[in-house]
């Protein structure tokens, strides 16, 4: 049943706005963070939910988009309502970032908690234009202008979750 219509206002808010919007309509227990630069390959929902069910229900379980080995970061993932809830605050993609780079704090903080696996056998292929598979789009032009701030929000709040980990460490 289709929920919500995105208006033409929404859509100009970008792809961070959608999912923290559609994370807060939908009905599930496990959201998919997806994109429409994502093509499913079979078993890939399969894969990921069995990866998923592996961790006791709880985490994040990155796709295999044949470009990455999801060491870094999972660019797409899926992950449990609870998870997302306790963990990243409610949000799909932090909403401190505008375009990139918070998949890579999703990644850290799932991975810091031990509740993140990449999952081999979740393929999607993901036809994004840094990785030659499609043209840079309007839509990726302007996601490319955040890059760089998106990247030092990322930095800066990485050392700011490392200090606050060693002051919490045991001495």
């Amino acid at each position: 049943m289709l929920r919500h219509i995105r208006t033409v206002d929404e859509y100009e808010l970008g792809a961070v706005y959608a999912w923290n919007k559609l994370a807060t309509l939908a009905m599930g227990d496990v959201l998919a963070l997806w994109a429409d630069d994502l093509l499913p390959c079979s078993g890939w929902a399969e894969a990921a939910l069995g990866a998923l069910d592996e961790m006791g229900g709880h985490g994040v379980v990155g796709f295999n988009d044949l470009a990455s080995d999801g060491e870094e970061y999972a660019a797409h993932w899926l992950a449990d309502r609870a998870f997302i809830n306790e963990h990243l605050g409610g949000a799909m993609y932090p909403p401190v970032y505008k375009s990139w780079w918070a998949d890579r704090e999703v990644t850290d903080v799932a991975k810091s908690l031990g509740c993140y696996r990449w999952c081999r056998q979740a393929v999607v292929e993901h036809l994004n234009y840094t990785f030659g598979k499609s043209p840079e789009d309007r839509t990726y032009r302007e996601a490319a202008r955040n890059y760089e701030a998106d990247r030092v929000v990322y930095e800066s709040r990485r050392r700011q979750a490392e200090r606050a980990s060693a002051r919490l460490a045991p001495t």
